[in-house]
């Protein structure tokens, strides 16, 4: 699904972490509790990922990111969505 209205979801996907492979979004949503370890889009390649603990349920982190990375991250159905006019 997509909208062309800027400021919203253009378009999203179910995110699966990854310890290479690039999956950049402008924001997330965490569908399960636990945490979420990010490369930030501002952030080197082979930067060391940032964790967010206790992510709750039905949260979404509204940060750039370029990977979720699978070693630390234990949240769940994570949402990765791309908003028009940011890209």
């Amino acid at each position: 699904m997509s909208w062309n209205e800027e400021g919203r979801a253009y378009t999203f996907e179910n995110v699966t972490p990854h310890a290479t492979n690039a999956n950049e979004y402008d924001a997330l949503y965490v569908g399960t509790t636990g945490n979420v370890e990010v490369v930030g889009s501002h952030m080197a390649d082979n930067a060391t990922g940032i964790v967010f603990n206790n992510v709750p349920s039905g949260t979404f982190l509204p940060i750039a990111v370029k990977r979720v990375l699978a070693a630390n991250t234990t949240a769940t159905n994570i949402i990765g969505l791309k908003v028009a006019g940011l890209r």
